[in-house]
């Protein structure tokens, strides 16, 4: 679904910074946006992207006339906007970050700014960094950059220095309602009320709950169950259903998800300090049949499965050499 430029720069203290810059006339040369997956790093950086090409803007919000917003509105790219993506891609190149750069020293042809969105930027080699590093160095007026990462600390200190680094707070609760409510207005309250608190204020995993299957997410519950019941043929099961890196990605963040419920759980036993409160049910049986140091131990497996499934390692294989771990 698409959220709209409104939602977006009012949703979070993020975005009001960003315009703050807008207003004042200082925009920076580069922006470093870091958050977590799902936090709306890319939905912020073309939204701010669509102010700043806006031939007409309505104080701090787009016309939605000019030739550069209907570029937006029609394809949700601009010709002056250039987007570089992981893809299917362990890393990014010194070499895509040179074709990124060619013709960045030519003035645009429509509107007067050209926007340069680099996402997973912690993905890119020491040698694409500093390929970039001397962009940012002397970068031409008109160019603004995005820097969209989930790893500060993957980033050369020589890059982030040379950006306005801002960490993307999370959205406010009726930014998460209203995009709930447009996407699915068939839910009950208590349905979306469930879903927000499960967002953890992310409104990209709110998409993701909004657009899951249940079944799904109960056949997550399930392998969870079989791991604490040692029961090797559903575990094994569960895991050759995973037919993507990105389905893998999923299950293990999913069960990391129930794993740390289940540790906090054990902890307080209070159903508003966990995500997935409408699973108390099955935290206890953790909670009964775990011991905290045996989630922590799994915790630090899985993260390590997370970074090898980033990777060209067998996703089916990671999954189950974690799941024999428990």
């Amino acid at each position: 679904m698409t959220i709209s430029t409104n939602d977006v720069f009012s949703a979070t203290h993020t975005a009001q910074l960003l315009l703050n810059d807008y207003s004042s006339g200082n925009l920076s040369h580069a922006y470093m946006l870091i958050g977590n997956t799902g936090a709306g790093k890319r939905t912020l950086s073309r939204a701010f992207a669509q102010l700043i090409m806006c031939e007409a803007p309505h104080g701090t919000t787009p016309c939605g006339e000019c030739s550069s917003c209907r570029y937006f509105d029609s394809f949700g790219e601009h010709p002056n906007m250039t987007v570089v993506s992981l893809g299917n891609k362990a890393s990014i190149k010194v070499d895509d970050i040179r074709e990124m750069s060619d013709g960045i020293y030519t003035a645009p042809y429509i509107g007067t700014k050209k926007i340069y969105i680099i996402e997973n930027a912690e993905k890119m080699t020491p040698q694409a960094q500093n390929a970039l590093l001397k962009i940012l160095e002397e970068p031409p007026e008109y160019v603004v950059f995005f820097l969209l990462t989930a790893n500060r600390y993957a980033m050369l200190q020589t890059v982030m220095s040379r950006c306005r680094t801002l960490c993307m707070s999370l959205y406010s609760e009726s930014a998460l309602r209203n995009i709930a409510l447009s996407s699915a207005p068939e839910l009950s309250a208590a349905q979306t009320d469930i879903l927000i608190h499960r967002s953890q204020g992310l409104p990209g995993k709110l998409i993701s709950l909004l657009n899951s299957d249940e079944e799904e997410r109960n056949g997550i519950f399930s392998a969870v169950t079989a791991l604490l019941n040692n029961d090797i043929e559903t575990i094994f099961s569960a895991a050759e259903k995973i037919d993507s890196r990105e389905t893998a990605l999923s299950f293990v963040n999913s069960i990391n998800e129930i794993m740390r419920d289940a540790s906090v759980y054990m902890v307080c036993r209070d159903d508003k300090m966990v995500f997935n409160a409408d699973k108390t049910a099955v935290l206890e049986g953790i909670a009964e049949k775990a011991t905290l140091k045996q989630i922590v131990n799994f915790l630090s497996e899985s993260m390590q499965t997370v970074k090898m499934l980033s990777g060209n390692v067998s996703y089916q294989l990671s999954v189950k050499n974690l799941l024999m771990k428990w």
